[in-house]
């Protein structure tokens, strides 16, 4: 008990710990605030001197008042010299020494004012002893206040001048003298405890200020730095527009000297310099003054200059400064530079719009605009005219795939001769492509610009050393009498195309009503579509993905299949687009969560499942129903939901939220079929994607193009970036195998690996899985070691 309360008592007393590296910096703040009042308080001590030697004169004791006054006065006038010392020079830190020294003059004029009572209270007067009562009352309170930050010095003053007064009071005749002690000596304490807190407190503050202080010089340091080696650029603008300071780094990307930065407006200096063209700067110049006349917050503005280094681009970001009466006063911000992060967004975009074998749009751009096309353009007639390259699969098949692409890229080029600003031409297919005549409505007027085409590709083209045939088959639909939304206009068009083919090619055909087989197979399709599940003619297979790293199976794809008991197996490419357009996709998609659930929750716990969703699913309510239900059956952490590009494309609000609560709730993501067209970079941006699905076409490019290389490299570095795991599809042959393998992929699927299974196999396959031929396994399907020596294989599968 005693220990703890002396403990707490030393803990009052100690103020910060004396080897503290700040102490010495915490003592000359102390001494720095005491000798603030010291002025103030030794002319009060004079003051108080000469009104009590004057009060007690005709009592008598003059010799004792002039010397004691004397004595006062000197004490005052070495007080009054420390404070004149520490006016010639800052009192950064002070030493123990002069803490003690301090709290010894203290003692010294407290003594002094102790003897004036001890002399004069004894006095039979009782006016005399009411006036010496009330100056030694009052000098103990305003001492110990003026002393307060020295909690020492405060003490040494209170107990000396409270003792000699106790001592006073007990040599009075007085018949209360003890009382009047007791309070005396309870007063004191008072004063030395209010001393000690007011000390605690300043000492507090002083704490504060020095960390405080210790972080701005942190922070400066850490801006000098900065500015000295970052790649950003830190600028301020006055109220004028001009740079308040220009950093070497800024000097330096805009060209100027330091004068030159500082003497002229921001507006002078960059206007001149904005954008790559006059189209260009004029868009720069007008946005930036919205911005900047907005006096708002901005982040991200993306702004391009040209100068002698060239072209670079900068992406600003600033907040408004406003002066302590609230007007505005300027800016500050950072300038990030950004060269090469836009070159590759703009590639990016490119890319998102962009055939890359041919520079011709892609299917995602045609079908833009496309959609445009028939909602601005109300009743406006306009052709579509769809292509497909006769015979380029033998070319494919007998000169090799760089042969197909050479014929692909010349056939663009002769595409391209004959259009006319207004026309869009598209890549949508291995050697597919499709033509928006915007400005032609008449067939006779399409057939002309048609035979103007054939007349150009009736030349042969010399590909591999071969002079081979361009011939091209075409399809022409009209809208809007052939179809008032996409999907329609180019299923027209198709059936003629198909049309054209089936005539023998190299022709053109406008859609027209009589093509209507397919559109028969459609409705005998969806008519069946109906009964197949309670019919039991879907079921799944499931594909298997190996894990690079330990060459070990991590998971399946789950397929869904329909095979007819008369049309046979029917591919999903035909059916699923069936299903969505008659609305039967929601409850088919349920039905293959279900199952996939149900197989899945049979298999070891390390092993995953993909399932894909259609654009018809996603959104709705009882799709999520059906997730939680399934939830209970297998983790959600083994389960992977795959949605393609073009569902992206085409995503709505509801959609887009169900996908971010599905991956709250531990469900995975993956961006299936990504590079072929549709290239949805805004929604990679914006939503986390868990996987990234290389298509296969990329896959089997790699060893015969460049181009595919460079291609699955950058998706490759993209999904590193974006923190994304990769599985690259269609991995046919040990060569794409090892490539992936080296290029640090994380999955692969494909025939390589296995065809797709039945369920029942699944167990069978990873208990026999090895790996694959010529290629180390490291480990089992399950996680198990493999013995040494055991061969590898690929399993025999269905």
């Amino acid at each position: 008990m005693l220990t703890r309360a002396r403990d707490a008592i030393r803990r009052f007393f100690r103020l910060y710990e004396p080897d503290d590296v700040l102490a010495a910096r915490y003592r000359g703040r102390q001494i720095e605030a005491m000798l603030r009042f010291t002025p103030v308080a030794m002319a009060i001590n004079v003051t108080n001197a000469i009104v009590v030697v004057l009060t007690a004169w005709s009592y008598g004791l003059r010799l004792f008042l002039v010397c004691w006054a004397l004595a006062v006065t000197i004490a005052a006038c070495m007080g009054l010299r420390g404070w004149l010392r520490a006016r010639c020079r800052s009192i950064e830190t002070a030493s123990p020494r002069t803490f003690r020294h301090a709290s010894m003059q203290a003692g010294v004029l407290a003594a002094l004012w102790a003897s004036m009572a001890i002399v004069l209270f004894p006095s039979p007067d009782d006016s005399l002893r009411l006036f010496v009562g009330l100056v030694t009352t009052g000098m103990i309170c305003g001492g110990g206040f003026a002393l307060s930050s020295v909690p020492g010095a405060a003490t040494s003053y209170v107990a000396v001048l409270g003792t000699g007064s106790a001592v006073a009071v007990a040599l009075s005749d007085m018949d209360h003298a003890s009382g009047i002690g007791i309070m005396l000596a309870a007063y004191s304490l008072i004063v030395i405890f209010s001393a000690w807190t007011t000390a605690r407190n300043f000492v507090a503050r002083l704490v504060a200020e020095m960390k405080a202080d210790q972080q701005s010089e942190v922070i400066a340091l850490l801006l000098r730095d900065f500015e000295n080696h970052a790649s950003d650029v830190l600028w301020e603008l006055d109220r004028y527009g001009r740079f308040i300071h220009a950093s070497k780094r800024l000097e330096a990307c805009l060209h100027l000297t330091s004068q030159e930065a500082l003497s002229k407006r921001a507006a002078q200096l960059l206007r001149h310099r904005l954008g790559r063209s006059p189209e260009e700067r004029a868009a720069a110049w007008q946005r930036l003054r919205h911005v900047f006349l907005g006096r708002k917050p901005f982040r991200d503005e993306i702004i391009h200059l040209v100068g002698k280094g060239g072209a670079q681009s900068w992406s600003l970001s600033a907040s408004p400064l406003y002066d302590s009466r609230g007007k505005w006063a300027g800016w500050r911000g950072v300038a990030t530079e950004i060269t090469a992060r836009q070159m590759a967004v703009e590639r990016m975009e490119w890319l998102a719009h962009h055939d890359t074998l041919t520079g011709l749009f892609n299917r995602a751009y045609l079908r833009s605009a496309l959609r445009e096309r028939l909602t601005c353009t109300t009743g406006k007639r306009f052709a579509v005219v769809c292509f497909d390259l006769d015979g380029f699969k033998k070319i494919n098949d007998t000169l090799g795939h760089a042969a197909g692409d050479s014929y692909l890229q010349e056939f663009s080029r002769r595409l391209k001769a004959c259009l006319t600003n207004e026309d869009v031409a598209s890549r949508t297919g291995g050697d597919e492509f499709a033509l928006l005549l915007p400005d032609l409505c008449r067939e006779e007027d399409i057939a002309a610009r048609l035979e103007a085409l054939n007349a150009l590709l009736a030349a042969p083209c010399r590909i591999a050393g071969h002079i081979v045939p361009m011939r091209t088959s075409m399809g022409i639909a009209l809208a809007p009498k052939d179809g008032h939304d996409v999907d329609s206009l180019l299923g027209s068009a198709d059936l003629a195309l198909y049309a054209a083919k089936r005539d023998g090619g190299a022709c053109w055909r406008f859609f027209d009503l009589s093509m209507s087989e397919q559109a028969r197979r459609r409705t005998v399709l969806e008519m069946a579509l109906r009964d197949a599940i309670a019919d039991r003619q879907l079921h799944l297979a499931f594909q298997p993905q190996l894990m690079l790293s330990s060459s070990s199976i991590c998971g399946f794809e789950a397929l869904l299949r329909w095979r007819h008991p008369e049309l046979g197996d029917i591919s999903p490419a035909e059916f699923i687009p069936i299903a969505e357009a008659t609305g039967q996709m929601e409850g088919i998609g349920n039905w293959v969560l279900d199952e996939a659930s149900r197989h899945a929750a049979t298999w070891p716990d390390t092993i995953s499942v993909s399932i894909n969703v259609s654009a018809v699913q996603l959104g709705t309510d009882s799709f999520l129903h059906h997730v939680l239900q399934s939830s209970a059956v297998v983790a959600p952490q083994r389960v992977e939901f795959e949605i393609t590009e073009s569902l992206l494309l085409e995503c709505t609000d509801s959609a887009a939220a169900q996908l971010r609560d599905l991956r709250a709730m531990g469900y995975r993501i993956a961006l299936d079929d990504f590079g072929t067209g549709y290239s949805a970079l805004t929604y990679l941006r914006t939503f986390s994607f868990d996987t990234l699905k290389i298509d296969q076409s990329f896959v089997r490019d790699m060893g015969k193009s460049d181009k595919a290389c460079a291609i699955v490299d950058t998706l490759l570095a993209m999904s590193v970036a974006l923190n994304m795991q990769t599985v690259a599809e269609g991995v046919e042959t040990l060569s794409d195998f090892q490539t992936l393998s080296r290029k640090k992929c994380g999955m692969v699927q494909g025939y390589l690996v296995s065809r797709p299974i039945p369920p029942a196999d699944v167990a069978g396959f990873l208990v026999t899985w090895r790996g694959i031929a010529g290629v180390p396994a490291v480990a089992y399907a399950d996680g198990r070691s493999r013995p040494k020596g055991t061969p590898n294989h690929i399993p025999v599968a269905f």
